[in-house]
């Protein structure tokens, strides 16, 4: 069997580990494949290429004439290199160019005619690009926790201070949860760690998904979640938002095929941009009244006024019979 007759899935097996960029074109100019090369060489994910014409990698000066040129060539196909005669570039995403030189070799798509465009990177954005995003994902891993995908405790710290400033520049209220899970413990132990995986991804999606994308949601613990709710002035709506959150995730009955029963201990601290605080004091009160919440029975958010929270009796308990949205 030759390449020419090969279908597109066995190419694009085949071109996948090739070392040089390549992508899989049919003669309407559709990009129907490309190697993880050609990624790094143009800075595009594969889906994001996947379906788009073969121009949005071309400089824009030059797309018209391209078109014309892949007309020509569509008529008569033969194996070529692109070099020599002049200088060849392409655009990456960020909209840089790049000197390539090019190689079109005519074929056979699943008996649809094709063509496989080789890429050589002969200015080295391509590997540039690669470091970039190896560094980003150097970021992402050393600033997020790798299961649920949220800020980890060492982010949450920087975010939480830069907010906490920013607040009290703009004279804007800010308030703190520190969430743990009730119950999680039992359904670790019943049905397995793989279950209780799920069950964080699950609880870190309602947590995300019912805070706004001003606010910020970010694992600390094992089974352990911060929330930061920024400018909301009234008390009243700041404890509405975490019973919410309380029955959100008391909401969750069934992970992965295995009943559960899941709850959440809520500690509340609301800070006004007048009182005088370090970082410190409000997360360890944070943290006093979520175990306050969970030795009253759980399933319940505590709260205080910052401007209370020196007095350890200060925290009330806002069970989720009270303050219902």
């Amino acid at each position: 069997m030759t390449l020419s007759k090969l279908s597109a899935n066995n190419i694009a097996s085949i071109i996948e580990a090739s070392p040089i960029g390549m992508l899989l074109v049919d003669t309407a100019g559709t990009i129907i494949y490309l190697n993880r090369r050609a990624e790094e060489i143009f800075g595009y994910m594969h889906d994001e290429l996947l379906g788009s014409s073969v121009e949005i990698l071309i400089p824009a000066a030059s797309r018209q004439s391209h078109v014309q040129q892949r007309s020509d060539y569509a008529r008569n196909p033969q194996p070529r290199v692109m070099e020599g005669r002049r200088n060849l570039y392409g655009v990456n995403k960020a909209g840089e160019q790049i000197r390539l030189e090019i190689g079109l070799s005519p074929l056979m798509l699943d008996d649809q005619p094709g063509i496989l465009v080789s890429v050589l990177d002969l200015s080295g954005q391509g590997m540039i690009t690669k470091l970039k995003r190896e560094n980003l994902s150097l970021r992402q891993e050393a600033t997020h926790d790798a299961l649920t995908g949220l800020p980890n405790r060492r982010m949450f710290y920087e975010m939480f201070e830069k907010i906490m400033f920013a607040a009290v520049r703009r004279r804007e209220y800010l308030t703190l949860m520190f969430v743990d899970l009730d119950g999680f413990k039992v359904v670790n132990d019943q049905c397995g760690h793989q279950t209780g995986d799920l069950l964080l991804r699950e609880v870190a999606a309602r947590l995300t998904e019912h805070t706004r994308r001003s606010d910020v949601v970010a694992r600390v613990g094992g089974d352990e979640f911060a929330v930061i709710l920024v400018d909301v002035r009234d008390g009243n709506g700041a404890v509405q938002s975490a019973n919410k959150l309380v029955r959100e995730i008391a909401a969750i009955t069934t992970v992965a095929g295995n009943v559960v029963q899941i709850g959440a201990s809520i500690g509340l601290v609301r800070y006004a941009p007048s009182d005088v605080a370090q970082m410190d004091d409000i997360m360890r009160r944070a943290d006093q009244l979520m175990y306050q919440a969970k030795r009253a029975g759980g399933g319940q958010v505590a709260y205080v006024e910052f401007a209370a929270a020196t007095n350890p009796a200060a925290g009330k308990p806002a069970g989720p019979d009270s303050n219902i949205l």
